[in-house]
Formats: structure tokens, sequence, C-alpha cells
């Protein structure tokens, strides 16, 4: 059975890690962890070629991998907001 996922345990996944997209890749520095409403967001930035600031929203079960997996998705094509992730300029 999944268990809930902490904002606290996806930030320990992902602080330092890379994500690439093709010959592309970024490193993730992890700003902070904040509630909205009742949901957790992952605040982030992803240092390489072109930087990103970006939220992630989190849903209960998540893990670093989901988080992961809206990034690449993000990365394919970049816009202030797509549904979990959300762009700072």
């Amino acid at each position: 059975m999944n268990e809930p996922r902490s904002a606290n345990d996806v930030f320990d996944a992902l602080d330092g890690r890379h994500v690439s997209l093709g010959s592309r890749i970024w490193r993730i520095e992890i700003s902070g962890i904040f509630e909205q409403e009742g949901s957790s967001w992952v605040q982030l930035t992803l240092k390489g070629v072109p930087p990103h600031s970006v939220a992630v929203k989190l849903a209960p079960l998540d893990t670093a991998a989901d988080v992961m997996g809206a990034l690449v998705g993000w990365l394919k094509e970049p816009s202030k907001s797509t549904g979990r992730v959300l762009h700072f300029e």
C-alpha cells in the first residue's frame, strides 16, 4: 500500500539531483516548501541553460519520480503554468 509522502521527503530526494531533456541538463536546487489552500508545493530552481524557477504541486502519493516526470514534461514546452508546474519570471 502506498503511503502519503511529505513534501520534506520529496525535498530530500530531489535536492541536488539532475533533470535532463535531450542534451540539456539542469541541477535541481530546492528553494522551499509551502502550503497553499491545503496543497503542498515544492519551489525549486533549475540551474542550467536556460535557468528556471518553478513550483511543483504535490499530490498526496507523489514521489520524487513523479515530480521529475512533471518537470521533464514541463521542460518540453516551458510556459508560465502547466497544471502542476508554475513558472516564475
